[in-house]
């Protein structure tokens, strides 16, 4: 935009005095970027479209992953629960008697059923910090947004500037032409 504001004055300058095949060129040279910001634009929203279907994909993982925490926190609290039922009959073996195997047989199946409580509640972790890696993969295509979308707006007025001038140049051109 820098470039062209001097670029734009110079031209309407030059309109002033301006003979029609000098408009013309001038109109050309202002077709000639309003076609290369359409395409910048056109990338933009290309760019845009890539960004929303990466957030799309994002939320299909995140809420898989949200799904398999639930499903793990769950088979825990299951496993738990059955671990706590397999030590008050490991209590009540002891209570009332009972052989040191089946006491063993009580303990090892509760081990047994507190180690898998414990895997799935790293795994369950594990998903929870894949899930902030995902959260913050969001933060950056937000970021990512933002950036896009103010390039579109700088390019969007642009255009709309190179448009103007280009639809004064054209009435300047309409006015010589009637004039001759």
């Amino acid at each position: 935009m820098r470039v062209l504001l001097p670029a734009l004055l110079l031209l309407a300058a030059a309109s002033v005095t301006a003979q029609p095949a000098d408009l013309d060129r001038q109109i050309a040279a202002l077709d000639h970027d309003l076609g290369r910001v359409e395409a910048d634009l056109a990338s933009v929203r290309a760019d845009l479209a890539r960004i929303r279907a990466d957030e799309a994909a994002l939320d299909d993982e995140r809420a898989r992953f949200q799904a398999q925490i639930r499903d793990y926190r769950a088979d825990t609290y299951a496993y738990h629960g059955q671990a706590d039922r397999v030590r008050r009959m490991y209590d009540a073996l002891s209570r009332y008697g009972g052989s040191d195997a089946d006491r063993r047989a009580y303990d090892d199946a509760r081990f047994a059923l507190e180690d898998e409580a414990e895997r799935l509640e790293g795994e369950a972790q594990m998903l929870n910090d894949w899930t902030a890696e995902i959260d913050a993969g969001y933060r950056a295509h937000a970021d990512r947004v933002r950036e896009v979308a103010a390039q579109g707006q700088r390019l969007t007025a642009q255009r709309s500037a190179l448009a103007n001038e280009r639809q004064t140049l054209a009435e300047r051109r309409a006015r010589l032409a009637a004039r001759r």
